[in-house]
């Protein structure tokens, strides 16, 4: 089973630190420059900070969300639309690495004191923290407490793929004329993303070689974030959309030429992969 599939938001960590080993890969990961880079090659830095002991107070605040973490993985970026969609897209490679690892994780973008990172992160100017990864090794024990955040957040429920893939216009949805696509397609519906909006829809052209990526349903208002938590979002689901092109065998590229579609005002172009 492909570590998309297994991928799941662990909330809930055993009291036990990371083993030398696992930070050691962990490490071996961050320092490999193709690891951090973005679609549109932009590099990153990621670090991680480690709980040397398990007292009442983290290192990192998380408001009761998360326990016991062993750990968490940080970074800043540039306050930019497409930046922060490749910071999405970098950081995911590297929780979905964790999952190999059997290492549990899960993305806070509002949920944590951004203030203590801040404390712990040489940021440079203009750079912000759009989310940083919990991690640790998942209690096995969690069942209520995990399935009680779970249905908080509706972390468990997605979207029908009739309302997040359209073929051509909006108004058509992509159903079986995409079938070329379907592994793809059905990684990045299980991609995580803010309060599980789910903001990303796509447009796949007539000839089926273009396949176009917006979000919908802003969060922007929403003061806990740093960022618009959908740049972070469709940045993810552009990661798994990737592996599952790369799986299928296709290869392609990215570029920003909006198409002359009517989309829905509320709706935002972000880029489009071309296939070769």
């Amino acid at each position: 089973m492909n570590v998309i599939e297994i991928r799941k938001s662990t909330r809930n960590f055993k009291k036990i630190r990371l083993a030398t080993d696992v930070i050691e890969k962990i490490n071996s990961y961050i320092n490999e420059p193709h690891n951090l880079t973005g679609p549109y090659d932009t590099l990153f830095n990621f670090e991680i900070l480690i709980e040397n002991d398990f007292k009442e107070k983290e290192k990192i605040g998380t408001y009761g969300f998360i326990k016991n973490a062993a750990g968490f993985i940080i970074g800043s970026c540039a306050n930019e639309s497409r930046t922060i969609f490749e910071f999405g897209f970098a950081l995911e490679g590297l929780v979905l690495y964790l999952t190999e690892l059997q290492i549990g994780t899960c993305w806070l973008g509002g949920t944590f004191k951004r203030q203590e990172v801040m404390s712990t992160l040489e940021i440079p100017d203009g750079n912000i923290i759009p989310a940083i990864i919990a991690i640790g090794y998942p209690e096995q024990n969690e069942h209520f407490r995990s399935w009680a955040q779970r249905k908080l957040l509706s972390s468990d429920h997605r979207k029908p793929e009739d309302t997040l893939y359209f073929y051509e216009t909006f108004e058509q949805p992509l159903t079986n004329k995409g079938e070329i696509y379907k592994k793809a397609l059905a990684y990045m519906r299980l991609a995580p993303s803010a309060k599980n909006k789910q903001p990303w829809r796509i447009v796949v052209s007539s000839d089926l070689s273009q396949v176009h990526f917006y979000i919908a349903s802003a969060l922007a208002d929403n003061k806990a974030y740093a960022c618009e938590p959908e740049y972070i979002d469709i940045g993810i689901a552009y990661k798994h959309f990737k592996i599952g092109i790369d799986t299928l065998g296709f290869t392609g590229k990215l570029k920003a030429e909006e198409p002359t579609i009517q989309n829905p005002k509320d709706y935002i172009y972000i880029t489009t992969w071309s296939r070769d």
